[in-house]
């Protein structure tokens, strides 16, 4: 049994004292796989074990193999073997990754749970397109490759799960690493928030819980303003009001207890600390207008541009829509939509999403992250228009995103990529 399930939370223990007969049982069943490979599955199973012991290093003679082979056809089996090891090492930490965030209770999650797999059927994908001659680079390419194929089956999450399986491989750029953790930032609000399925009594009590951490982030822009205006004799009197206002937001945070309270009331609750916050902050935004050094400056923007966030923060906690991740990359038969009468994809039109998962109920609405093969993403909004089985390879399973939302970067976009391949069409 390959143990990639998400059906028990013991699966760390299954296999406890037998990792290297598991590992051994990714090549063993990828043997047939791979023309070069295949006939080793019809003689003494010793011989692989010990071809496998001669591509990680150890020295054996080739009278210890019980079949005759030739030099030159020994040499290849051991280079084949030594890519396939290669991969074999790579499918063995996604499996663990699997497990680790199966067996997590999604409460505790810091980050979204991984997806995908490294099982027998990726390891006979994968061995059939190695080949001696691959170096190391071409290898990883491969892997890369196919795994961005099977993030395409996913119907949600397709890019975090990429961005987390290039983290536990080591091969994450800079911008990737900018964008992992913007993600890992924003699941974990959403989590604190009651998550995207909780009622609005739950979404706005989270949402007044993030309040402290933002207010920490005003307390220490502030305190950035004050270290820096302290060599200036001549703002003893704005110094005076930082000091205020930093001993107005340091006192306890607010505590909510909630006795069967309307979502109104906590929205009201909610508006009146903002009010009580701008307040606070008033004179103390007011007296960097116009004078003082141009760090100050900024840092007092930063300031206001905190408390705007807060209000954006409380807004998407009452109605926040599912999110569903969509890439355009490669050969996916995802694409867009658009009517028979018109051609525009963006206002009479949306997105047809190819999944095998299923699919929304129809009426639901969706925030799209739409990754596109050029490289940049961008947020439509819609909703769940229609559903339909896999009837052939030309009409995949999924489910269609009718538009009510697109901004102008994101109808550019779109529109480019209409125009490089067709959209498909539906009747009115």
């Amino acid at each position: 049994m390959l143990a990639n399930r998400a059906d028990t939370y013991n699966l760390g223990d299954i296999l406890q004292g037998k990792e290297q007969a598991f590992a051994l049982s990714y090549l063993e069943n990828a043997l047939t796989s791979h023309p070069l490979l295949a006939p080793l599955a019809g003689r003494e199973p010793a011989d692989v074990h010990k071809l496998v012991a001669m591509a990680q290093g150890e020295e054996l003679p080739a009278s210890e193999l019980a079949h005759g082979y030739g030099t030159a056809e020994l040499e290849e089996l051991v280079t084949l073997f030594e890519r396939l090891l290669q991969v074999q090492r790579t499918l063995l930490l996604v499996n663990q990754g699997y497990i680790a965030s199966a067996s997590q209770d999604d409460r505790y999650r810091s980050e979204p749970p991984f997806k995908l797999q490294g099982s027998y059927r990726n390891m006979n994908k994968l061995a059939e397109k190695v080949a001696t001659a691959m170096n190391e680079a071409e290898l990883e390419r491969l892997i890369d490759d196919h795994y961005a194929s099977e993030a395409q089956t996913l119907t949600r999450g397709a890019e975090q799960n990429l961005l987390k399986l290039a983290e536990m491989r080591g091969r994450q750029s800079d911008e990737q690493k900018a964008r992992w953790a913007e993600i890992k930032e924003a699941f974990v609000r959403v989590q604190r928030m009651g998550g995207k399925d909780e009622d609005p009594v739950a979404r706005i009590t989270g949402s007044l819980s993030l309040l402290d951490d933002q207010l920490k982030g005003i307390r220490d822009a502030l305190g950035r303003a004050l270290n820096a205006s302290q060599a200036d004799q001549s703002v003893a009197a704005r110094d005076d009001a930082l000091r205020q206002g930093l001993q107005a937001l340091s006192r306890p945070k607010l505590a909510v207890t909630l006795h069967g309270g309307a979502p109104q009331e906590l929205v009201h609750l909610a508006s009146e600390q903002l009010s009580l916050l701008r307040d606070v902050m008033s004179p103390i935004l007011a007296s960097g207008v116009g004078s003082g050094s141009e760090g100050q400056a900024q840092r007092l923007a930063e300031i206001a541009a905190a408390i705007a966030g807060m209000q954006r923060t409380l807004e998407r906690g009452m109605t926040r829509p599912e999110r569903v991740d969509v890439s355009l990359v490669g050969h996916s038969k995802t694409n867009f939509f658009r009517r028979v009468s018109s051609p525009d994809v963006c206002s009479a039109g949306g997105v047809f999403v190819a999944t095998y998962e299923k699919p929304p109920p129809l009426g639901t609405p969706l925030e799209l992250a739409l990754s596109f093969p050029s490289g940049p993403t961008s947020r439509v909004f819609g909703d769940v228009e229609y559903t339909q089985d896999e009837l052939s390879e030309d009409c995949p399973a999924g489910f269609g995103v009718r538009f009510n939302e697109v901004s102008p970067e994101a109808r550019a976009l779109i529109e480019e990529y209409a125009t490089v391949r067709e959209p498909l069409l539906r009747d009115d």
